[in-house]
């Protein structure tokens, strides 16, 4: 394993989805209202597990003010998409009007 993989997969291991939302839903700005994710060769797959992501939803439901996020997956498919529980999760965040999905 090469230095460049070894510090790509402690990346990984530190920085992932579950983090990234918690940080988003507790300190970003009250106008942010747009997150994008990119997988790619080196993040090909989610690893959020539905209860995370429904977490995730919740608490960005209880925020002040309340904006829709707008929740962009860039990717050749949707890897949040990995648990059918998820895709479920997120139409349902989506009918209630909390997020916006793309």
């Amino acid at each position: 394993m090469t230095a460049a993989s070894r510090t790509i997969n402690d990346l990984q291991e530190c920085f992932n989805e579950k983090n990234l939302f918690e940080i988003v839903s507790k300190y970003s700005p009250k106008y942010f209202f747009k997150l994008v994710l990119v997988y790619n060769l080196y993040y090909p797959r989610s690893e959020l597990l539905p209860e995370e992501l429904e977490s995730f939803f919740i608490s960005w439901k209880n925020r002040v003010p309340q904006k829709q996020l707008t929740l962009i997956i860039v990717s050749d498919k949707n890897p949040l998409y990995a648990h059918d529980e998820n895709k479920k999760i997120i139409e349902k965040y989506t009918k209630l009007g909390i997020i916006k999905f793309s």
